[in-house]
């Protein structure tokens, strides 16, 4: 999911920051260093017969041992300070979304076991609400054919969702398991002190990156000076709480949604976008790419690479006006078995949350040959904005993923997913009323089996 922005006020007498430590740490070893090397100058002149070359051995000796100390206090500097990876019981009020329904919990029981339809409750006004599913409303079925093919795939493949979970994310871990997992990611990545890791269950998505900056900061705040943290949504149904799994989703909310936004924070336009002529970064065009690239490098590390998870949000996005809460449920068992899993998708698309992912992959896929992925990660920016910002941004000083670096490569992996997810041989001119009547022949259809099916029991 893409980030957020939370303003936090500094505590007084607020323990000594994360960063400040690792300050400490590199004095200290820097103070190490000299002392060592006042040693090695005494042991030169008390023996004479010790050569250069052992001289040269001892010294990368020497810097080894250091680079090994730096690590270990590193290490040890986060084990003391605790905040780099925290365990909640319950998500804070200040991040539970808007239209995630407070009754969510009872009215899954009633539906499920009871099969008494649902009667959402949730924390804004009536008037609010509205504003909000209003936003959200605009439906595109152009990609309706794409998304159908995906999900047919993964059916006739592995018959369903869970076992493709399987495939793609490996067996399920524990909490204390990806938390180990996590550490390992941002160490290798040298993002210890950039990023912290918060589990929380009562997310209405399985991640998100948030961005924190102080209340009231002057006009010299850099944005590289902002913290962040990936929120993982710790229940059972998350999908990605997966020995890969949750390698997957770092790659989606850290070397996706966190490097676009501190690479943000280097660039001339991060204080006045419109000067530069970029649109706000929570603009619908501007999340379709986000998200859209993020959703393709979720999948850059998995065992099975099918765009299944965009392409089912999708789909239910297509059918959610078309059929009733009960009539959805029922069709998704073609693709979904766990009713869990088919409840949260639900409740996610019904209420309003209208994923782009697969528009912005499908954009990216079928632009591999334009794109200069540089200047896409360089900040929040659309596919439209590249053209407009290619000789302004700041590249020497960003951040690639670390499975970015090869250029080549990178695109190839990404040619291998269009192909499998059949995006290369669909034709781009789409007639959006011929569409809709296919859709219609579906419902149809879907209608008519449920009726059958009830007339027999």
């Amino acid at each position: 999911m893409e980030i957020s922005s939370v303003q936090i006020k500094k505590k007084k007498n607020a323990p000594l920051s994360l960063h400040s430590h690792f300050e400490m740490t590199s004095s200290t070893i820097s103070q190490y260093t000299a002392t060592a090397s006042v040693q090695r100058k005494q042991t030169s002149s008390s023996d004479s017969s010790t050569t250069s070359s052992k001289h040269r051995i001892r010294s990368k000796s020497e810097i080894s041992y250091c680079r090994k100390r730096s690590i270990v206090a590193e290490k040890n500097v986060l084990a003391k300070s605790g905040q780099q990876i925290s365990v909640l019981e319950r998500l804070p009020t200040l991040y539970r979304d808007a239209l995630l329904p407070l009754n969510v919990n009872e009215a899954k029981d009633q539906f499920i076991k009871q099969n008494i339809l649902p009667t959402f409750e949730f924390k804004v006004t009536e008037k609010r609400l509205k504003t909000l599913l209003n936003r959200n409303s605009i439906v595109k079925y152009d990609l309706y054919e794409e998304a159908k093919y995906v999900l047919e795939q993964v059916r006739q493949r592995y018959d369903t969702a869970e076992k493709y979970y399987q495939a793609a994310y490996g067996p399920q871990i524990s909490t204390d398991t990806a938390k180990t997992l996590l550490e390992q990611y941002l160490m290798e990545r040298k993002l210890y002190t950039n990023v912290t890791v918060t589990f929380a269950p009562g997310m209405v998505c399985s991640g998100r990156m948030i961005a924190y900056t102080k209340k009231n900061s002057n006009s010299n705040f850099a944005g590289k000076d902002r913290k962040f943290v990936m929120w993982v949504n710790n229940v059972k149904e998350n999908i990605f709480l997966r020995r890969t799994g949750i390698i997957c989703l770092a790659n989606h909310e850290i070397e996706t949604h966190y490097l676009r936004s501190f690479n943000e924070g280097l660039q001339p336009w991060f204080k006045d976008r419109a000067q530069f002529g970029l649109k706000d970064p929570n603009c619908r065009q501007i999340l379709t790419t986000e998200e859209g690239l993020a959703s393709l490098h979720t999948l850059i590390e998995a065992h099975q690479q099918y765009l299944f998870s965009s392409a089912l949000s999708y789909y239910i996005i297509c059918l959610a006006n078309k059929l009733s809460f009960g009539e959805l449920f029922i069709h998704l068992e073609r693709y979904v078995k766990d009713p869990n899993q088919r409840w949260k998708h639900l409740v996610r698309i019904k209420q309003g949350f209208k994923d782009p992912n697969q528009i912005g992959a499908v954009g990216i896929l079928r632009n591999l040959a334009t794109i200069d992925f540089r200047v896409l990660m360089s900040g929040k920016v659309s596919l439209q904005d590249l053209k407009r910002i290619q000789r302004i941004a700041h590249l020497n000083v960003i951040r690639l993923p670390s499975f970015m670096k090869d250029l080549d490569q990178y695109k190839k992996r990404l040619q291998k997913i269009a192909q499998l997810n059949g995006l290369l041989n669909q034709s781009l001119q789409k007639n959006i009323t011929d569409i809709k009547k296919l859709i219609d022949v579906d419902i149809s259809n879907e209608r008519t089996r449920q009726s059958a099916t009830c007339t027999m029991l």
